[in-house]
């Protein structure tokens, strides 16, 4: 073989190694496993599919009928409901995420959310008339549900290389996991490796067990990962557009144009966007005018594109947060814990193990000191 074809043969061969190295290692070709998720578990259970499109159905009704119209909602919900977050991070070395890191990740929920990212610039005149500001908000948990001190993260290490989006064994301690905090007080997160080129899932409410509620994304979709497309923390912004009611915007039919995400504001598409574009992009679905909504949370396309959610897709995912989750408004997680001096905290009764017939016993119990103060001393009484 001639020396320079030689070289230039060598030179091939190694870039095609390099970018078959870094399609393997940092992009994903499939971004959300929650539909497939959800089919997954009606498979399983046919008579939760039947509950939870009984239940779809009336709710899509209160949004036909406008009983959740712009109007209502701004009556309603016209401030500021914050929720509190738990980031349970679960990697063989829980390290590897820092706490800058995770309060990145929630600065950009709260920025899209809430309309302030600087990126809304980018979002084409055609579609500002459309831009929802949400007034829901999250804040990191200051306390556990038993009421101790809490920095809103918690680091568990597993054994486990990767988890699945199918069987959700991340959210159980006794499959490598962490048990979810108070489902009902909390937005659960879950952060670690997800295999099958996931990104993130999450659940939809009502779509069954409680203490299985969140949200579960790869840890390099995180603000600085290393999944190289999605890697600003977009990937939680949209799991967390489906664990208030959203879904995909061109309604997972294949590319029939005959599936819904339920949204009046969004062109009709036909299957989800990936890359990045610029201008009017057009489908089968939508041909002409404006094109498709690729800017939106609930498409695919790369985070540097990911812009908006419409306003009714805010009004339905605050309909879905007053309906299915009202108990996160009125929890205390976001409180601080106000230390007493002295506190002390019953944690068992020791002896008597059983009910006794016998007049005399010596008592034996378990405490803690949930005080500022060292203990020296304290009375029990007993009856």
């Amino acid at each position: 073989m001639d020396c320079k074809y030689f070289i230039y043969f060598l030179l091939y061969i190694i870039c095609s190694l390099d970018s078959h190295g870094q399609v393997a290692g940092t992009n994903v070709a499939a971004r959300c496993g929650t539909m497939e998720r959800q089919q997954n578990r009606f498979n399983d259970d046919p008579a939760l599919k039947a509950v939870f499109e009984q239940e779809q159905n009336q709710f899509n009704r209160i949004i036909k009928e406008g009983r959740n119209s712009i109007s209502a909602r701004s009556n309603r919900l016209n401030a500021i409901y914050t929720i509190p977050v738990v980031f349970h991070i679960v990697l063989g070395n829980p390290a590897l995420v820092t706490d800058a890191q995770v309060k990145a990740q929630l600065d950009t929920l709260n920025k899209e959310f809430s309309g302030a990212n600087p990126d809304t610039s980018k979002l084409p005149l055609f579609f500002r008339s459309l831009f929802g500001v949400s007034g829901i908000n999250f804040c990191l948990a200051q306390r556990t549900p038993d009421g101790e001190v809490s920095s809103g993260i918690e680091r568990v290490v597993t054994n486990n290389t990767s988890f699945s989006f199918v069987d959700d064994r991340v959210k159980h301690a006794g499959s490598g996991g962490a048990e979810s905090w108070d489902a009902a007080r909390y937005f659960n997160i879950w952060i670690c490796v997800l295999d099958n080129n996931i990104a993130g899932y999450s659940t939809l409410p009502q779509d069954g067990i409680e203490s299985d509620q969140g949200v579960v994304i790869d840890h390099r979709s995180l603000p600085g990962g290393s999944f190289t497309t999605y890697n600003r923390g977009k990937t939680l912004v949209h799991e967390t557009g489906h664990y208030f009611n959203l879904y995909h915007t061109w309604g997972d039919d294949e590319g029939a144009c005959t599936g819904s995400d339920f949204i009046d504001d969004t062109p009709n598409q036909a299957d989800a966007t990936t890359g990045c574009f610029s201008g009017i992009k057009t489908d089968k679905c939508t041909t002409s005018g404006n094109g498709i909504m690729y800017q939106n949370f609930m498409d695919y396309t790369d985070d540097a594109c990911m812009i908006l959610f419409t306003r009714e897709q805010v009004a339905r995912m605050e309909t879905a947060l007053t309906l299915y989750r009202s108990p996160l408004l009125i929890s205390d997680g976001c409180q601080p814990v106000i230390k007493k001096n002295f506190d002390v905290q019953l944690v068992s009764i020791d002896q008597p193990g059983q009910r006794l017939c016998s007049p005399l016993f010596n008592p034996a119990i378990s405490i803690k000191n949930r005080g500022t103060q060292t203990l020296s001393s304290f009375v029990i009484t007993i009856s």
